[in-house]
Formats: structure tokens, sequence, C-alpha cells
């Protein structure tokens, strides 16, 4: 007996001292791992991590509408060691001329070393939408835009990509894309719902099929009841230089509603990084104070003037700017590293609605058109997990150290 007695408290001590460990590492784990450093992704694998693919990486297509706030946030997600890139497809009607878009894309991927990463052009000049009274509907002002374009070329300096974007439109590229994937990809939406919306009405079953969860970036469901809004549609109607977004709505829904309602009310799995979350993210000139000092000299260099000439790019007075994608960008990689769930360390607080996108127009906010592109709640609707909240400093700490992941 006693030998048996022995025998078990050794194997008690042994059992303590484990959980002690695990508990150690998962500490460790929420605290700074999460973040998403290199560092991170090795001490995940060592655990057994493996993706969700065969390569052992978390697939994800990006479509977007390449901001400097796209820019910013695409070149993070490319630093990720545990992403794996398969497609990035430019739409043509959000902050950012085409030919800029796709050539500041490429320009990317070059620079992280995934120069091969295909990039489409959309073949509309413009949206089949509500909003598009007159070809071109000036929305936005295309004089807002030259910084935006010339942003990694002119005022961060990266080098030019010489390979040609994909012969593919976006659609025909998603198609290809999605078909050859043995397992389901995640889409994570930075613009205008557009080209998605067009792909889908074309190929609804390969849809369903191979997308696992859209992550949106915008977009807060509201109440049925809340104030409508005295500027009613037409919004963009010819000869206008309104530039902006209704209260309660948002750029990436309020651009093309329609679409936004075809891609959000589908069926598939819907993360939302809210407004009111991208809008705490607020932006400093000293932001550049978070580069660690680990950060390879010539990413810290990059990140640094990214900062510092982000202001003068977009026009903008530094307090007017938030870090809108990026933001986003940090809490969907957080989120797939978790399976999807809610939990991110720069998320404080999530919820879960139904809702749908409010697309009856008019000219008299008293009767009709005083909520148009807002997403309402509605019992009927889709179903979307929500980033209400954000940590400001937990951000800053995720986006700078992982920038200088890869």
């Amino acid at each position: 007996m006693d030998a048996m007695e022995a025998r078990m408290a050794a194997m008690e001590a042994h059992m303590e001292a484990m959980e002690a460990q695990m508990e150690g590492d998962m500490a460790e784990m929420s605290s700074m791992d999460e973040r998403g450093g290199g560092g991170w992704f090795k001490r995940l694998k060592k655990r057994g991590y493996s993706g969700d693919s065969e390569d052992g990486l978390t697939h994800v297509i990006v479509d977007t509408d390449v901001d400097t706030d796209d820019q910013m946030a695409i070149a993070y997600l490319l630093a990720q060691p545990d992403i794996k890139v398969l497609a990035i497809t430019v739409g043509c009607n959000g902050w950012s001329q085409q030919w800029a878009g796709v050539m500041s894309i490429m320009r990317l991927t070059k620079y992280f070393g995934q120069p091969d990463i295909p990039v489409a052009f959309s073949p509309l000049y413009n949206p089949d939408t509500q909003l598009n009274l007159n070809e071109p509907n000036g929305l936005p002002d295309p004089t807002l835009l030259a910084g935006k374009g010339n942003f990694l070329s002119e005022f961060v300096g990266l080098p030019f990509n010489i390979r040609p974007p994909s012969w593919m439109y976006t659609g025909q590229l998603l198609k290809q894309t999605l078909s050859k994937s043995r397992k389901q990809v995640d889409i994570l939406a930075l613009g205008p719902l557009t080209n998605l919306a067009h792909f889908l009405q074309e190929s609804p079953k390969l849809f369903k099929s191979k997308v696992k969860r859209i992550y949106n970036s915008g977009g807060t469901v509201v109440s049925r009841s809340s104030d409508p809004t005295d500027k009613v549609w037409p919004y963009s109607a010819p000869n206008t230089s309104f530039t902006g977004n209704p209260p309660d709505t948002e750029w990436n829904i309020f651009s093309d509603p329609v679409a936004a309602n075809s891609v959000l009310s589908f069926g598939v799995s819907i993360v939302l990084a809210t407004s009111t979350y991208t809008d705490g993210m607020q932006f400093y000139l000293n932001d550049t104070d978070f580069i660690p000092s680990s950060c390879d000299s010539d990413k810290a260099d990059v990140l640094t003037k990214m900062v510092t000439t982000l202001p003068t790019a977009d026009g903008e007075d530094p307090d007017d700017l938030r870090y809108w994608d990026e933001s986003a960008m940090v809490l969907f990689v957080q989120m797939l590293r978790n399976g999807g769930k809610a939990e991110a360390a720069v998320c404080t607080e999530w919820d879960k609605k139904r809702f749908a996108v409010m697309l009856e127009a008019g000219n008299n906010a008293s009767v009709s058109g005083g909520q148009y592109a807002r997403l309402l709640q509605n019992e009927f609707g889709q179903e979307a997990t929500e980033c209400l909240t954000g940590n400001l400093t937990e951000f800053k700490l995720a986006y700078f150290e992982g920038f200088c992941s890869r």
C-alpha cells in the first residue's frame, strides 16, 4: 500500500505541474501572443496548431477598395506567417481610383515576399446601384484620391512589382480560387461589397459551399426606431460634391447598399468590425513609438513613413484620422486564429443581432428614405457577430508588432 500511495502522490504532483504549465502557457498567449507576432506563431505550432488547411495555414481572400487604411491593413495581413492570401480583388467604387489600387496592392505583395498573389481588376466602372444616377457619379470626389493612389509609391517608396495583374477580372478570379480550394475560405471585405455581390449572383452554389465566413469592415446594426436623417436619397445626384455618408450608415454599405443586401443576407456567417469599434481607433503621429525595437530596420522605416506621411497623403488633419481598416484587420486575424469565435484581445464588447439593409429610398425623411442604407435590426434578417468596442492600446501593440512578424 505504501508503494501504491507513493506512486499516486507522484502522479498527482505530476498532474499539478502540468496544470501549472498549461495555465502559464494560456496566460502568455492571452497577454502578448494573442497580438499576432511571429513568436506567437512559433509557440502555437509547438502546441500542435496547424491552421485550417493542409499546408497548416489559414486561407483567405481579400476584397478591397484600396484606401490608405486598406493598404496599411493588407500590409499587416501579408506579414502574418500563419495566413495565406489566395487572391485579392479590387473594387471600382471605393476610396481609390482602380488603376492605382491594383498597382498599390501589387507593391505590397512584392515587398512582403509574395509577389505572385493574383490581384484582379473589377470589370465594372460603377456598380449597378440606386446611388448611381449618372456615370461617373462623382462619389467620392476624384480630387480627394490623388494622395491615396500614390501613397505607397511616392510617400512610402515601396518598389514596383513588375509582374502583371491577374488576367482575370474579379468574378473569374473568385470563381477559380474557390473552385480550386479543397476547403472553405474566409473572405475579408474591406470595401463596398459590389465585387462579391456580382460573383454571388453568378455562382451562388460555389459561394455557399466554399465561403466559410465573411469578415466585413464597417456597419453597425441599429434599432428600427433610430432617428431618421434629413439627408435622403439621391445623395449622389449629378454635379453634387457630397462625399460623406449620412448618420448611422457606413461608407462601405452606403456606397452600394444593393450589393450589401445581396451579400449580407445570403446566409454565410457574418462578422462586423463595426463603425463604433473602428471609430474608436484614434490615429496619432507619435504612434511610431509602438514600433518594437526588434523590428527589422527596413520594416521600421516603412512603418514610420506610413504613419508620418498618412495625413498629407489623405489630405486630412491627424485628429480626423482613425485606423479604420487596420483595426478591422487585426480583429479579423485574431478571430481567425480562434476559429471565428468572438474572442480577440482587441475587442472588449461583443454582440449578436439579426439585421437587414434598409433599401427604401425617398425624398421625404418623415415618410421614407431617412434610414436608407442603415443596417436595421430585423427578426427576418441575417445574424451577425459584432465587435462594438475595442482596446486602442491592444490594437496598436498588435498592429505594429504584427507588421514586423515576417
